[in-house]
């Protein structure tokens, strides 16, 4: 039996893919693919885990429109992006939230992420507060939040294959990483995407 009707899940996914994407469309800089809006059962179709990508840049309108699919469906999720390749982003670390978009995370070191994960235009870090979901919820806290970051993390990467852009889930947290992040925010690193124009 599965833990969320697939209706419902297929209805959360489509609504995560098509609301930010339309906006997304409406203001990106460069030419979004034609693919937008495809049937989820597409997307879901040519989903694949690329690792290696190309210099080309994204273009910020996208990096948002997938950071707003993670916060969409992600729960009590927060997100960092480490920015390498984003069109009119300069090079470094950045939280993203809703309404404000991409802020500098000043001070936020996350350290060789791309050797560790991939060198992506973007990597975005899904988090959570993981010692205010144990308190709230016991031991429930910590797995619901991992299937939150979770979600997140693949909403996210739906919402780029829509776009037109590959990317790969990465599970593990990297250490260095993660402190970086509990010491500024008190967050733990759950979750990482990388994305980018796969070669």
């Amino acid at each position: 039996m599965p833990i969320v009707p697939e209706g419902e899940f297929f209805a959360r996914v489509l609504d995560s893919l098509t609301s930010p994407l339309q906006a997304a469309t409406a203001t990106a800089t460069t030419p979004v693919p034609p693919r937008l809006g495809r049937p989820v059962e597409q997307v879901l179709s040519t989903r694949r885990s690329v690792r290696s990508f190309t210099a080309q840049p994204v273009s910020r309108d996208c990096v948002e429109a997938i950071g707003q699919a993670a916060l969409d469906i992600g729960g009590d999720t927060s997100l960092i992006i480490s920015a390498r390749r984003i069109e009119e982003v300069s090079v470094g670390s950045y939280l993203f939230s809703r309404g404000t978009g991409l802020t500098p995370a000043s001070g936020l070191h996350l350290g060789p992420v791309e050797r560790v994960y991939a060198d992506a235009a973007v990597l975005l870090m899904i988090c959570g507060d993981l010692a205010t979901a144990c308190d709230r919820d016991g031991v429930a806290g910590y797995s619901r939040l991992l299937v939150q970051a979770g979600a997140a993390g693949h909403a996210a990467w739906l919402t780029a294959v829509s776009l037109g852009l590959h990317g790969s889930v990465h599970g593990r947290s990297f250490s260095e990483t993660d402190e970086a992040v509990r010491r500024s925010f008190g967050w733990s690193h759950l979750f990482t995407l990388a994305i980018g124009h796969g070669c």
